[in-house]
């Protein structure tokens, strides 16, 4: 039996796993390797994640078994390592990215439940279903407000930042905070104790995409049960059902689609109602009262004194070769050259690509606490938030102006970016560009900017600056 490691602890490469159990019996997958460090160290399917780096230095043969093969490929050229194989190689029948994904979508989430355990509808009881952050800050706002008085329960997965930390608080919003452990893919413990838990809500809030785990908490709901697609960023406005996680959510069953801005939707398939999550100043106060401690969040700390914070995210998932991502970093650091500027690193990022230059780097806070402590601490201080297309700068905006008085402005750098690429049609996330163009025929551009190159970002800078 010859040992294998999987490159991609995702959806396809659980296909691979599962299949070469079944088609070819003599490998032995002994564990999968990924780039996201928020999976390094924990196990995906039983077996441990580790990192690419270990994975080529084991020794053990190496299968792709992820869509983004083409990047897999070249940071193994990087490491030195030749000899991998695709995972079409190795199974014993001809089976493209595609059919894999329909494969393992078929054989491990066809429904596995039935709502029969369903009782009477409980009138005035809502359940969230969290599995990032943002999502909880959401569900915060949501439950503070819309549903004070109601009986609310937040199913809080693993996935989350800080959940082991939030499902010990002692809550003046929630009734329950019901922590799980969400193995991004498959529940393998809790189903009984969850369906207990959810019961049957008048209202359950599902954000989009999320996980394949909350389609089959999904599957626990009475059909009594109102199930509202609710705000998690880009891919709720714009909910096709040829995304992955899509596949596996009847949108049929979706009742309501419930977001920060509605005129920023992009794609309804179903013409299903849309409605606006108000956020309200006495929401913030409440819920930051609630959360800072959670997460350690100070005014003094020394981190967050900036005026400027750039987002920062991933960018190799869009073709820009390392060597280019370190010319644009380099770019807008001298932009900034003499003012204030931070770096709020984002999770899957390493730090180590800003250690050539002079910056405070913001690492661990959700970058939305930040934002709207911010807000309350200082309404008169004028905040630039500047990313490329971070579903962050929408977010924040999107949500932050109904408290912020206009004190932010939001600088998109995707123009720009489109320079850097390594590709000749320069699209960076798609419908997160889409929804940035929408936002410039939506929205005041004097709160989001757009520029095309690093002299306008000079422009806005000192419009700025002027009008402080």
């Amino acid at each position: 039996m010859k040992d294998l490691i999987l490159i991609g602890a995702s959806l396809i490469g659980a296909a691979v796993w599962h299949e070469l159990k079944e088609r070819n019996p003599t490998y032995r997958v002994i564990s999968f390797a990924d780039n996201d460090k928020n999976k390094q160290g924990k196990r995906f399917h039983g077996l441990p994640v580790i990192s690419v780096e270990d994975a080529v230095h084991s020794g053990v043969d190496l299968v792709l078994s992820t869509v983004y093969s083409e990047e897999i490929v070249k940071q193994l050229g990087e490491l030195g390592c030749e000899k991998y194989f695709k995972f079409d190689e190795i199974l014993t029948d001809n089976v493209d990215i595609n059919e894999m994904e329909s494969l393992v979508i078929g054989k491990f989430f066809n429904p596995r439940f039935n709502n029969n355990h369903c009782g009477e509808l409980e009138k005035n009881k809502v359940v969230f279903s969290c599995n990032s952050f943002t999502t909880v800050l959401t569900a915060y706002f949501l439950a503070s407000g819309v549903y004070a008085g109601w009986n609310k329960v937040m199913l809080l997965s693993s996935r989350c930042k800080y959940a082991d930390k939030l499902r010990e608080i002692t809550s003046d919003i929630w009734d329950e905070i019901c922590y799980f452990n969400d193995s991004y893919y498959i529940i393998e413990t809790g189903l009984d104790a969850l369906t207990e838990i959810i019961g049957t809500p008048e209202v359950f809030h599902f954000f989009s995409p999320g996980t394949i785990v909350y389609s089959q908490i999904i599957k626990l709901l009475s059909d009594k049960t109102r199930l509202i697609l609710t705000d998690e960023g880009t891919a709720t406005y714009d909910a096709r059902t040829n995304d992955p996680f899509m596949k596996v959510l009847d949108l049929n069953r979706i009742n309501e689609i419930q977001v920060y801005n509605p005129e920023l939707i992009m794609y309804n398939p179903y013409n299903l109602p849309v409605t606006k999550i108000p956020v309200k100043l006495d929401s913030i106060q409440a819920v930051l009262k609630e959360i800072n401690p959670v997460v350690s969040y100070s005014e003094s700390r020394n981190d967050i004194g900036s005026d400027i914070i750039y987002f920062d995210q991933p960018l190799g998932g869009s073709h820009i070769p390392k060597e280019k991502e370190t010319k644009f970093l380099t770019d807008l650091y001298h932009c900034m050259r003499d003012r204030k500027f931070s770096v709020k690193i984002h999770p899957s990022s390493k730090v180590d690509k800003y250690t050539s230059f002079n910056l405070k780097i913001i690492d661990g806070l959700p970058w939305d606490l930040i934002r709207f402590n911010q807000i309350l601490a200082n309404k008169d201080n004028r905040y630039i938030y500047i990313t490329v297309a971070s579903t962050a700068a929408f977010f924040d905006y999107i949500a932050g102006l109904e408290v912020s008085k206009g004190n932010s402005i939001v600088i998109l750098l995707d123009k720009i970016m489109r320079k850097y690429h390594d590709t000749d049609n320069g699209s960076y996330n798609g419908y997160n560009i889409d929804i940035a163009r929408k936002m410039d025929e939506k929205i005041n551009s004097d709160s989001v900017v757009r520029p095309g190159n690093w002299s306008e970002v000079e422009k806005v800078l000192l419009r700025i600056v002027k009008s402080s």
